[in-house]
């Protein structure tokens, strides 16, 4: 073997490392440029959203209700007090509607 042997040897060494170099580097870009595209993505993200509280409202859902008791009661138990007309809020009118006494 030749210096021109090894020297050629050891150019293609290098070339090999720098291609294997830059298949990585490709990988690592398109893993970042994914992840930009999913965060600017906002329908892909409210879809996320929506579907992280579904979960998380299934879940609390298992965990309050007994097998007797109807999911409909469940979510009843779960509002609160101004939403089923409760002590507070049943007397307060929405800002939009003008009462009946004229709009006061």
């Amino acid at each position: 073997m030749t210096a021109d042997d090894s020297n050629l040897s050891h150019k293609e060494r290098q070339l090999g490392e720098i291609r294997s170099d830059i298949e990585s580097t490709r990988e690592k870009l398109a893993q970042t440029l994914d992840a930009i595209e999913d965060k600017l993505n906002v329908p892909k993200q409210a879809q996320a959203a929506l579907d992280r509280g579904r979960a998380a409202l299934d879940r609390t859902l298992m965990r309050t209700r007994s097998p007797s008791t109807p999911p409909q009661a469940v979510s009843r138990s779960l509002r609160p007090a101004s939403w089923s007309g409760g002590s507070f809020g049943a007397e307060r009118r929405p800002f939009w509607r003008p009462s009946a006494a004229g709009g006061q």
